[in-house]
């Protein structure tokens, strides 16, 4: 195979990888989310993040269910959403730069 991927960390709601190319001089670090659902329980996850980007010098995307909005307008219907459920993970995106690479198919799943 040509691509090679070693497991950095793991824990609850996330895993860490270091992920190369055969044919490329570069790796980066990739991590796959499964955030928990409730906003205090999430915060582990945050301070891991902070973490990753602090200590690494390899270009680095994370992707995932974070089980949290960073906008109104990605929940439609039901109750009303409380957006200072979301202030960390706001922080988190502001404060290292992270992009939201966006999505195909269907808005709301």
């Amino acid at each position: 195979m040509d691509i090679d991927c070693v497991i950095l960390e793991e824990d609850e709601q996330q895993i860490t990888c270091d992920i190369g190319h055969n044919e490329l001089q570069t790796h980066f670090n990739m991590t796959f989310v499964y955030a928990k659902c409730k906003d205090h329980l999430r915060r582990p996850l945050w301070d891991r993040m902070i973490f990753r980007t602090a200590e690494s010098n390899k270009p680095w995307c994370s992707v995932g269910d974070y089980n949290v909005i960073t906008s109104i307008e990605e929940k439609l219907g039901g109750v009303p959403y409380n957006m200072r459920k979301s202030l960390e993970f706001v922080a988190v995106i502001e404060a290292y730069g992270l992009v939201d690479l966006g999505f195909n198919g269907q808005k709301y799943t």
